[in-house]
């Protein structure tokens, strides 16, 4: 039998994070989108916290709108589906850690084909001793020859994508380019360095990028388009 100190051992924060959840039920579940369900949304905010358990230090209001917008615009945030991801950033105006919504470039890539007018769309990295063209004017194209072996540096990326009408288009970021905006975002800690995938993951975050600029000459849905949003404005680009 237990003893009295063993039965009122006090709850790990996650179990008290949980019991929060439940508490704010119907609140949430007001805002959530006709497809995701009270359960779903809850497995999401609680997956999201026991894959980070920083997240915890996080303005609460922030997480739970964060994990609002994934089960809003349906992207996974498992770290193996690599679609979407919640970090724990530092706001310097309001002087708390924040917990922060930001697509990856294939949950970027996903939302873009939702819309049925693109077909098909992919990114790739241009390294130094690749031979990469680009030719511009009334037929634009771009050729790729992968050098098998050492590739050298990362010197760019680019976007292609088809539409409906069988039309291909593409966009081309220098390495200077997606440097510029990495440097800007708001992904950073309290020291002011970066965090997430810009570390962990460099050269999706590369990918990402160009995709994001790409779908600026993309028809898109209005989940697209609010996922670009706010990566903008995390990214400091809006």
């Amino acid at each position: 039998m237990q003893n009295d100190s063993q039965a009122l051992a006090p709850l790990k924060p996650i179990d008290h994070f949980k019991q929060e959840i439940v508490l704010r039920k119907e609140s949430i579940t007001k805002r959530l989108p006709a497809q995701c369900s009270w359960e779903k949304y809850q497995g999401i905010v609680e997956g999201a916290v026991m894959n980070n358990m920083d997240l915890l230090e996080c303005d609460r209001k922030t997480l739970l709108l964060a994990c609002l917008d994934a089960a809003a615009l349906g992207l996974d945030l498992n770290k193996s589906m690599a679609e979407a991801d919640i970090l724990k950033v530092w706001n310097g105006k309001t002087r708390r850690s924040e917990a922060q919504f930001r697509p990856r470039y294939k949950g970027l890539m996903k939302l873009a084909l939702q819309s049925g007018e693109v077909l098909k769309i992919e990114s790739r990295l241009i390294y130094e001793n690749d031979e990469f063209e680009i030719v511009e004017g009334t037929s634009p194209y771009i050729t790729h020859k992968r050098k098998l072996g050492n590739r050298g540096e990362k010197i760019g990326a680019y976007c292609t994508w088809t539409l409906r009408n069988g039309e291909v288009q593409f966009e081309v970021m220098s390495a200077d380019e997606i440097l510029a905006i990495r440097n800007r975002s708001s992904s950073k800690n309290k020291n002011g360095d970066l965090v997430g995938p810009w570390v962990t993951d460099e050269a999706e975050m590369w990918r990402k990028t160009v995709v994001r600029r790409a779908t600026k000459y993309m028809p898109m849905s209005p989940e697209a388009a609010r996922a670009i949003h706010i990566d903008n404005v995390a990214e400091g680009i809006v």
